[in-house]
């Protein structure tokens, strides 16, 4: 894309950005009680408790239920239900020693029983799907064989391969634990209002419009500073700014939280404060490699020289996202950044290498999540130039999350832009889910990624037998080299956890995923 047309493209989105401020600034206000034990009220671009048939209810985002190991900040495990952990028989065998004098919010005790519990709803699941990330014991834990109760506060799990990674594989989502009472035994699915035992409790949720979580008195650890926190469904960023700026919201969480634009508008308004931390998210263009006319890997080798990076996270991103062409997050420590290269002379001679001079044309998907939480359209078309200049014409459509879902699944597309977290801090099953050309490769087939790699696969195939987090590192490195090589998919950026919230309450602090929503208070 020339700098002309760059301008352009930037110069027309600024102008209605700037002409949304003075209707949005016009909206009347609805001034929220501060101070005391008065409600807080939050913002989220989707609903953070889907309820029920959700595996974990609520996002962890709302500290509801804690997990037996938790994520920190640096991407390693610490403790959390469980304070201790060791390993034996080559990591076949672990011991998790558990905490004490902890109770879910219906009353029930934490022990091990409760955990046994947990394991055996997750065998009765199966596969769970979630909006934040699908729960399945198979998945979760590769190769488990026994959960049991040592004694009172000792649980052992058995494995048939080594799992030198384990506290990893199981940071935050992956053993998230609810009192066994709240859950149907026979299908999984809770039964009321999920009973965890972190410093806030349900109190009240209408799907799709609000939750209500409310200070657990019972915590074992430091309580909620906040009596209650009302965390509001809003899908538009326009709307989420609007109510920031009449104050009928105090905050805004999740992911995509505010665009970046629309957050630096607003903090140009000293009431509010812009907070920002790594997170666990990237930002990917998959390709359809197994047919069609982006078959060849030259063609997915172009795309990703084609496109400036770095123009993208600093123009729409305001740099609050760090460009790369890694597979893996750097939230990972078993990941890094790898800078992009940009190229596109090269871009537009593999282009002819592989497919002539006659225009390739291809079908660029775009979620309609993308344009609710990021901008998603604009990066859409400012990649769509991009690959004009090279030879490949991009039609682009913007699909509701089923429509978008199923069209990759029938392989009814070429290009689809999308996000993709780590749900563990190993990144073993998404290198396998990606990479591998078996039936542990669900991605690459589901989404016709159609990467097979000789080299690739036998690597993949090593993990079971890795027994030392080194060889295991080894192996995940060698692994994210053969995908800068060939590529994957095509890795764009990593996203910051932005957030934006008024100076009238005080420690919102961003995570590496969420937020410090037991530590947020007013301030007067």
């Amino acid at each position: 894309m020339s700098s002309s047309r760059r301008s352009t493209v930037w110069g027309a989105l600024m102008a209605a950005i700037a002409a949304m401020m003075l209707l949005l600034t016009g909206c009347g206000s609805t001034a929220t009680p501060t101070g005391g034990d008065n409600e807080i009220v939050l913002a989220a671009a989707r609903d953070l408790a889907p309820g029920v048939k959700d595996p974990y209810f609520t996002s962890s985002i709302l500290q509801v239920w804690e997990p037996l190991v938790a994520l920190g900040n640096d991407g390693e495990p610490k403790p959390a239900l469980a304070t201790e952990w060791r390993s034996e028989n080559d990591g076949k065998v672990w011991l998790f020693t558990l905490r004490q004098g902890v109770k879910f919010h219906d009353g029930e005790p934490f022990n091990a029983a409760a955990v046994v519990a947990n394991f055996d709803r997750w065998a009765v699941m199966g596969y769970k799907t979630s909006p934040f990330y699908g729960t399945s014991l198979e998945k979760m834990y590769p190769s488990i064989e026994k959960w049991e109760a040592v004694d009172e506060y000792t649980l052992r799990l058995t494995f048939a391969d080594s799992m030198p990674t384990l506290p990893y594989m199981m940071a935050s989502w992956s053993s998230a634990m609810f009192s066994p009472k709240c859950l149907d035994p026979k299908t999984g699915d809770f039964t009321g209002l999920a009973q965890g035992t972190g410093p806030f409790k349900v109190k009240e949720v209408v799907p799709n419009q609000y939750c209500v979580i409310e200070r657990f008195d019972d915590y074992w650890g430091e309580k909620a500073k906040a009596k209650t926190i009302r965390v509001r469904v809003i899908p538009t960023p326009e709307t989420r700014f609007s109510a920031l700026k009449s104050g009928e919201i105090m905050g805004v969480v999740d992911l995509g939280a505010l665009t970046p634009a629309l957050a630096n508008e607003l903090v140009k308004d000293e009431q509010f404060a812009l907070v920002s931390n790594k997170m666990t998210i990237t930002h990917y263009l998959t390709i359809r490699g197994d047919a069609g006319p982006l078959a060849d890997e030259r063609l997915k080798q172009a795309i990703s020289l084609a496109i400036d990076r770095r123009a993208i996270t600093s123009q729409y991103f305001y740099d609050h996202a760090v460009p790369t062409r890694n597979l893996i997050n750097s939230a990972s420590s078993f990941g890094k950044v790898v800078e992009p290269i940009y190229d596109v002379e090269r871009a537009r001679a593999l282009v002819q290498e592989a497919a002539g001079k006659a225009p390739v044309r291809v079908r660029f998907l775009v979620p309609q999540y993308g344009t609710e939480r990021y901008p998603y359209k604009e990066i859409a078309e400012w990649i769509q130039a991009e690959l004009a200049a090279i030879g490949i014409e991009a039609n682009i459509q913007i699909l509701d999350g089923a429509a978008y879902k199923k069209a990759m699944r029938d392989g009814d597309y070429e290009i689809a832009i999308h996000t993709r977290g780590l749900s563990t801090m190993d990144p073993s099953r998404l290198l396998t889910e990606w990479m591998s050309n078996d039936e542990r490769g669900t991605i690459n087939k589901e989404n016709h990624i159609g990467f097979s790699n000789i080299a690739a696969q036998a690597l993949i195939n090593q993990i079971p037998n890795a027994t030392t987090i080194e060889s295991r590192r080894e192996i995940y490195t060698a692994l994210q080299e053969i995908a800068l090589e060939h590529p994957v998919t095509v890795p764009l950026f990593e996203d910051e956890n932005l957030l934006v919230h008024n100076k009238k309450i005080r420690g919102f602090t961003p995570t590496i995923y969420g937020v410090t929503l037991s530590e947020t208070e007013w301030t007067e």
